[in-house]
């Protein structure tokens, strides 16, 4: 009986080649839309300010210059910390002091001399004081990443006191950066804080957005677009838009009717400052931070390194007139000074029964409140909030006896010079309304 050979069907090979010419097509687009993106937007925070780290999640490039905003420059030394030069090892008798801390400490918005780090290593010079203070600010930074740094990096420094400035959004800093961790899979100790992983596995769509400016174009304009059209539904979402409010400010004032939706930390930097309710949320969350922070506490102890924890405050604490456009932005009404310590006090407590040395700046800023201590649309301080700063810390009886200044009678801690600002914050005022309330210098990786 003769065979019939079963005949090709000519329409499957077509379907294969139409698919993947699709996808080269697609391919094609896609690179197309790249490079019109690299050549015609800014390239991200972290290309442009630093780098991405696999184990501390973002550092400081060495050795270069950058815009800090309002016409001023950051220069980065030869180890990666801002300021001038010095060398790991410490000179015989010197004592060196590491102040850690997020932009508030790098000193967002003022040139290099004007940060308050750079202030009290100039009035120990001038005073005979054998101290050395290393700037360990960096953008965006909060306890998991400081305690990772000083594990890895800050240690060799050998540092005799290590004061750690702890900012208000270091609460939701922790929170995000926490999703990031790597953990040892024996042990379970935490190994470092991967921006490219999410709890515990590579997230394909975290290094498209890192590596791809069309990437990190979609993750800001649609996908975070689409979390608040979920948060507050389509039509009071453009009604907000029409009027030119944001989104967000309207998103952190939803819990008084119910509506909020996850974790309301996802969303509000504020929550230690915006009012008493938030309490149980921050309470909730700073056992994050309270971890992290032991965790250096007693690394440092270990090696005889004192640790103090100092709490400042954002304008919005101070004064009515300070951070007067930005903070309306982020939904606080513009004439309430908002000072409730409802976080502060238990911070406090907590550190009381840790035995950690505390300092708290914010009412050495309020007896400055009529000044122009921060600008008034971004959040940072002018350089006479950075002097502020600076004399607060000084007038501090638990830093100077952990320095040991008052061994030096006749020195006070004489106010500084005040700095011209007025002109840096009407600039700001004129040019940058529009960006109000945005952390400059900010890494976008930490941001879900």
């Amino acid at each position: 009986m003769p065979t019939t050979r079963k005949k090709n069907n000519p329409a499957v090979p077509r379907i294969f080649s139409g698919i993947f010419l699709a996808f080269l097509a697609i391919l094609c687009v896609l690179m197309i839309i790249e490079g019109v993106f690299r050549l015609t937007r800014p390239p991200h925070g972290e290309l442009q300010m630093g780098f991405v780290d696999s184990i501390h999640h973002h550092k400081l490039k060495a050795g270069q210059v950058f815009p800090n905003g309002f016409d001023t420059t950051a220069r980065i030394n030869n180890l990666g910390y801002r300021g001038e030069d010095f060398n790991v090892e410490k000179l015989p008798g010197v004592k060196r002091v590491l102040f850690l801390g997020d932009s508030f400490t790098y000193g967002s918005g003022v040139n290099d001399g004007e940060t308050f780090s750079t202030l009290l290593g100039n009035y120990f010079k001038k005073h005979n004081f054998n101290i050395e203070v290393i700037n360990g600010g960096f953008a965006s930074y909060s306890p998991i990443l400081h305690y990772l740094r000083t594990r890895d990096d800050h240690i060799h420094l050998m540092p005799d006191h290590v004061f750690l400035f702890y900012d208000l959004t270091d609460l939701q800093d922790d929170f995000n950066y926490e999703k990031n961790a790597v953990y040892d899979k024996k042990t379970g100790n935490l190994i470092g804080c991967n921006p490219m992983y999410v709890n515990g596995r590579l997230s394909l769509w975290k290094v498209f957005v890192a590596k791809s400016y069309f990437g990190r174009y979609i993750h800001n304009k649609a996908v975070r677009t689409f979390e608040k059209i979920e948060m507050l539904g389509f039509w009071e979402y453009l009604r907000l838009k029409l009027q030119g409010k944001r989104a967000k400010a309207a998103i952190v004032n939803l819990e008084r009717s119910g509506n909020i939706k996850g974790d309301l930390l996802k969303y509000d930097r504020y929550i230690m400052i915006r009012d008493p309710s938030r309490l149980p949320l921050f309470v909730k969350h700073w056992q994050r931070s309270a971890h992290y922070l032991l965790l250096l506490r007693d690394f440092l102890a270990e090696r005889n390194i004192s640790f103090t924890l100092v709490l400042y405050p954002h304008g919005a604490q101070v004064s009515a007139d300070q951070w007067r456009t930005g903070k309306v932005m982020w939904g606080f009404e513009q004439d309430k000074v908002y000072d409730d310590p409802y976080a502060w006090n238990h911070i406090k407590e907590w550190a009381g029964r840790e035995n950690i040395d505390l300092i708290d700046l914010l009412p050495f800023f309020k007896s400055h409140g009529d000044e122009e201590l921060y600008f008034d649309a971004d959040v940072h301080m002018t350089p006479r909030g950075n002097q502020i700063f600076a004399e607060g810390l000084l007038a501090a009886e638990a830093f100077r006896k952990s320095l040991d200044l008052n061994r030096v009678a006749n020195v006070a801690p004489a106010p500084f010079v005040q700095a011209p600002v007025g002109r840096l914050v009407r600039r700001h005022r004129a040019v940058g309304a529009a960006k109000a309330g945005a952390q400059s210098s900010g890494f976008p990786l930490t941001r879900e």
